[in-house]
This record gives structure tokens, sequence and C-alpha cells, in this order.
């Protein structure tokens, strides 16, 4: 596929993640809460209920701690306000948005306010992009496969998310036809036949509240007014090929979606992993000259966005801003995660409940920095919210990723492998040079 223009042309500036920017030799104690980013997956459970899926790579399924973790939604929305009430920056997440008719849109949004899935910039100046002037609405695609997905797109708009995002998963002929589903090598996926039926879908849904043919849900002109798609792949050894992403932007453009983004496969822990699909540092670097020649040489009518999980290795040819890559996660950006509920201390005046645990990661859920307390005042019955973070657990961490431990600016799969030392997993900074 030769699309090459002879010269250098304008595209939309490519959308990446962005979490913090102060040197990772800043002491944490130095930060103020506006530096610290907290992203919160108020429910991880898959499978029918939510997402409706299986995925065999999915982190909420291989990564014990993330596993089937939940704060109840009323309660999470608190924590999000003190979150909030504090000035962190804050990030709200289930396994599908549209799980149980949408409630997660209903308790979280509102027309002029309603969380992103991402912290995303574009240019130099690191930008906000017009897409983060909305919520994002996350699905797997499933639930809108229903009947009543034209009532759960109003419910979307009405709560204020005017963008939906969801994972494309399958392989491309040269003519953009999708090969056999059977042929995509991760299991337990939306299938990408389904994934065009759902965009079709929200394609028709556009024309029709543009018609009139559904009442706007924003008639006041307050909240988004229609629904953009956000489509993201996942790229491994199976689909990194310059061809291979080439085609993967010109059917993004076929299916009229807003923007593109590409992750990273990981094939994270435990039984069942998929090694074999994990990109080495070479292969991440190639990775990132390859997106730098498109998007210098191929004109689109899409915006491209780079997740920060595919790290620093070769990341330089992209001319982001210096901090790029460099994930925050352990530093000014941390997980929060739902826990078993345990009393931690009581007297005659409070009762201090852990209800969460943060994390250092918001992919492995490891280690864990801090917790989330629920205080109940034992005379009113009032309910307040505190996170405590442990300095000393996240001081290490910065020391491992100063000294050389760590050598990636997505710390998570080394992080990984040391945790399961002795397991056989092998890193590929064991052999392969780290392309800085």
């Amino acid at each position: 596929m030769n699309e090459a223009a002879a010269g250098i042309v304008e595209n939309p500036a490519i959308l990446f993640d962005d979490h913090g920017t102060l040197p990772l030799t800043a002491e944490f104690s130095d930060l103020s809460p506006k530096d610290i980013t907290m992203y919160m997956e108020v429910d991880t459970r898959v499978g029918k209920s939510t997402c409706r899926q299986q995925c065999e790579h999915c982190f909420y399924i291989r990564e014990e701690e993330a596993r089937k973790r939940t704060i109840a939604l009323p309660e999470a929305r608190e924590v999000m306000r003190m979150l909030q009430a504090k000035g962190h920056p804050t990030y709200v997440m289930v396994a599908d948005n549209f799980a149980d008719d949408g409630e997660f849109l209903r308790v979280f949004g509102s027309k002029k306010s309603a969380p992103q899935c991402h912290s995303t910039r574009q240019g130099s100046e690191r930008d906000l992009p017009e897409m983060m002037e909305s919520g994002e609405a996350w699905t797997s695609g499933a639930p809108l496969l229903d009947d009543n997905y034209e009532d759960l797109l109003c419910t979307a708009l009405e709560n204020g998310f005017g963008s939906l995002a969801f994972t494309f998963h399958g392989l491309l002929d040269e003519d953009l036809t999708l090969k056999p589903h059977e042929q995509y090598p991760i299991r337990g996926v939306f299938p990408g036949a389904d994934g065009e039926r759902v965009i079709a879908r929200v394609h028709r849904f556009n024309e029709r509240l543009a018609a009139g043919e559904i009442p706007q849900p924003n008639a006041d002109g307050v909240g988004p007014q229609r629904m953009a798609i956000n489509m993201t792949v996942t790229i491994g050894r199976h689909n990194h090929g310059r061809d291979s992403l080439l085609r993967y932007i010109r059917y993004a453009e076929q299916l009229n979606v807003t923007i593109l983004r590409m992750n990273r496969f990981k094939s994270h822990s435990g039984k069942g992993r998929l090694p074999d699909l994990d990109m080495s540092s070479e292969e991440i670097a190639q990775f990132y000259q390859d997106m730098k020649w498109l998007h210098e040489k191929v004109p689109m009518k899409i915006q491209l966005g780079l997740s920060e999980d595919f790290g620093t290795n070769g990341i330089g040819v992209m001319g982001f801003p210096e901090h790029t890559g460099w994930c925050r996660a352990g530093h000014q950006f941390f997980g929060i995660i739902g826990d078993v509920e345990q009393v931690l201390s009581e007297d005659d005046e409070q009762r201090r409940i852990r209800i969460g645990r943060v994390a250092g990661c918001v992919e492995i859920y490891k280690p864990y920095v801090g917790q989330v307390i629920r205080v109940v005042d034992k005379r009113t019955d009032a309910l307040s919210y505190e996170v405590e973070f442990y300095p000393s657990v996240i001081e290490r961490l910065q020391k491992m990723r100063q000294d050389g431990t760590i050598v990636d600016g997505c710390w998570a799969p080394e992080y990984n492998i040391m945790h399961h030392e002795g397991t056989g997993i092998k890193s590929p900074y064991d052999s392969l040079k780290v392309l800085r």
C-alpha cells in the first residue's frame, strides 16, 4: 500500500496520554493534589452482566489485584467528589458504561461535566483536544447491539457523554475486508464484524437525531449534540507493521470514525498468557518510526492517538513533549480499586473502614501504595471519605525508576516480571538492547 505523498502532509496532531509533567525526581511529599491524578476503576467485573466478553488478555481477568473489584456506584461517586474537592484530576471507569441499562452514565454524568477515559493532549503545548470537552463512554460494543441501543445513546448524551470509546479486534486484508474472526489470535474478544455493526448503528442514530426522528436529549443546546466514535486498535506482533497500520487507518476512515487510537498488547500475568504477541523493544521503536512516517506522508481524514503504554523505546522520533511516554504512574498518577471492607480503627466518635486500595499502576494494580477509607461519624451516621498514601512504598518505586532497575517509561511489564520472579516469565529487556 504505497500512498506516500512527496512532501510532509498536514494531518491533525497525534493525541497522546498526559498525566503529569513533573520530573520523576520530584519528592512525592512536595506534590499538591492538583499534581496527582486519580483513576478510579469502580467495577472490574466482566462477562454477561457487564461487557459480555472474556478477553483473554484483559487485565481485569489476568491481574489478580484487579479481578472482580467493586465500589458501589453511589459511594464511588462520593469518593470522586471528595477527590475533586481536594483538587485531584479524577477519571472513572467500569467494565462497560452501558451495562445495567446505562446506570453508570446516570450516576457519574451531567450535561456540563462527565468523566473521560483518559487524560489526552496534543501538540507541543499539550493542548486540550476537542474530545476532552465532553465525557467519553467506554464499551465493549455488545450492549449497543441490543434493541434499546438508541435509548442507551440518548442516555449517554443527556448525561454529557459525547463520544463512544471501544476497542476494535480484527485483522484486515489488503482490500480492507475483515479476515475471519478465527484468525484473530486473541480469544474472547468482541468480533470485528460486530464492531462494524455498532459503528453503523451509531451513525444511524446521529442521522436520525439530526433529522428530528429522535428527540434531541440536549435540545437546550447544553451538552453534546451527537455521538462521536473513538476506535482503539490493540497493536502487537500480529499487526504492528507499517502496511498493517495503514490498513487500520484507511479502514477507520472508511467507517467514518473520529479518532483511531492505538494501544499496546500486553500478555500480563497468570495462566494462559500470550507472550508471542508481546512486542520487543526494537519492534516498539520501529512502530514509532512507522507512525511518524505515516503521519507525515499519508493524508488522513481522521485523528490518530497513541496510548502511553507503548513506553519510551524510540519515542523521541515522534516529537512529543519531553515527558511523554514516561508514565507518571506511581508518582503523579494512581489507580483506585475496590477491596473487601475492613475496619481499621474504631472509637466512641468514629469508625474507619477501608473500602478500596490505591495502586501504583492502572494496568497491573501493583504495588499497593495507599488506601481509600470510609469514615463513619458514630454520633450522626454521616459519611466522609479519605485517601491515605504510603509514602515509603511510593519512594521505593521511584527509586527503582531512577537507579535503572526499571528502564522503560511504561514500567508495568518489568514490574510484573519482578513480581513473578521464578515463574519462568522472561523479560524482553534481558536480551534486547533498550532503545532510548
